[in-house]
């Protein structure tokens, strides 16, 4: 029990620390960024894509300089087909802004973009067409500067920075969310595409195997009891799955 309560007090007093932590952190930034109050929630917007194909947005909420899960948010782009990463910046921040417009809901205090000037201008075009109080930075990944204006110098903090580290952390979240997504949709796009070439397969049996498949490409080296073992499919599409990929074995679908 002294033990049990000995552990408590350590957890209870790391807590607060961190609580102290963050606090300052956010009073840091709230003094660098001259905002009127301390920037309780943080929203921050990272792209992702390959070559400009499967391009997604990511959108992450801190509250209080802690990670708002249940708030997080993705966006697979519409109006780009080709890379354009301040482009889909704008479609991203624009529909979360519309969003939050036509809800009524609030306003985040502090947008960060993952990205320098070209990026935070096209974010910042929705500042103005909406009106928003909102402030804007980014944070460019090669210096690690912070952008507050396009056309301005960046600010360069120092790397022990606790309003740095707080930035970093929310783009980090970000990034790490935004490639989350694009492998996703990566992953089913590939799967589709592998799966188009196979006689007598259609959008129900692709279905199937794109929910059971957790790697697309693993199908081609697949042997036949595994792909017979996905439930839905069956021993003769299984067949014709092997055989599409294994066309000199031809194993007969009705022997074992």
């Amino acid at each position: 029990m002294m033990q049990k309560n000995i552990d408590m007090i350590i957890v209870e007093r790391d807590a607060s620390r961190r609580s102290a932590d963050t606090s300052a952190a956010l009073e840091e930034l709230r003094s660098l960024l001259r905002l009127e109050k301390i920037p309780q929630t943080m929203e921050c917007f990272d792209i992702s894509n390959t070559q400009g194909k499967n391009p997604v947005a990511s959108m992450v909420r801190f509250h209080d300089g802690m990670p708002d899960k249940k708030n997080y948010r993705r966006y697979k782009i519409r109006a780009y087909d080709s890379s354009n990463d301040p482009g889909m910046i704008h479609e991203a921040v624009g529909r979360r802004i519309q969003h939050l417009v036509n809800e009524g809901l609030d306003l985040p205090d502090l947008i960060v973009i993952d990205g320098g000037p070209a990026q935070l201008s096209r974010a910042m075009e929705i500042q103005r067409d909406f009106n928003i109080p909102t402030a804007f930075i980014s944070l460019a990944k090669r210096f690690e500067e912070i952008y507050f204006n396009p056309s301005s110098e960046p600010l360069r903090l120092e790397e022990g920075s606790p309003a740095l580290k707080i930035v970093q952390r929310i783009r980090d979240e970000a990034h790490r969310f935004a490639i989350t997504y694009h492998r996703k949709l990566r992953g089913i796009h590939a799967t589709a595409s592998i799966l188009d070439g196979i006689p007598n397969i259609g959008e129900k049996k692709k279905g199937i195997l794109m929910r059971h498949i957790a790697e697309p490409l693993k199908i081609r080296d697949m042997p036949l009891h595994e792909i017979e073992a996905i439930p839905g499919i069956g021993r003769k599409t299984a067949a014709e799955i092997y055989n599409h990929f294994h066309p000199a074995q031809q194993p007969d679908a009705n022997t074992r």
